[in-house]
């Protein structure tokens, strides 16, 4: 980078997103958008991963107190969304959490 050149805020780096956001292929030669440019662990993992804990939680407590007698689909549909939902939170909570990989752990060490 020259002397002369500033560096893009987050907020220049947003509004190129969203002036090429639907321009093809754009961002395919290394520009990535800056909204995914997060730290890893972020914070905010916390919070699907609890919401998908009192999800779970409340799945189980309605599912035993509806006490099915007879097979039910609507029942069926019902778990499975409910199950596909509570998934997907504690999946990208975890995702959210997790700490970055190295990207060097493949290269040989320099003798």
């Amino acid at each position: 980078m020259r002397k002369t050149e500033k560096r893009k805020s987050s907020i220049d780096t947003y509004e190129e997103w969203l002036e090429h956001q639907y321009d093809p292929g754009y961002y395919l030669g290394g520009r990535i958008p800056s909204y995914l440019l997060g730290k890893r662990p972020n914070k905010w993992g916390y919070a699907p991963l609890t919401t998908g804990f009192l999800f779970s939680i409340l799945f189980v407590v309605v599912f035993l107190v509806s006490r099915p007698t007879r097979f039910d689909l609507r029942l069926l549909i019902g778990c499975v969304a409910a199950g596909g939902f509570v998934a997907l939170q504690l999946a990208s909570g975890l995702i959210l959490l997790r700490k970055p990989r190295e990207r060097d752990r493949h290269k040989r060490p320099k003798a």
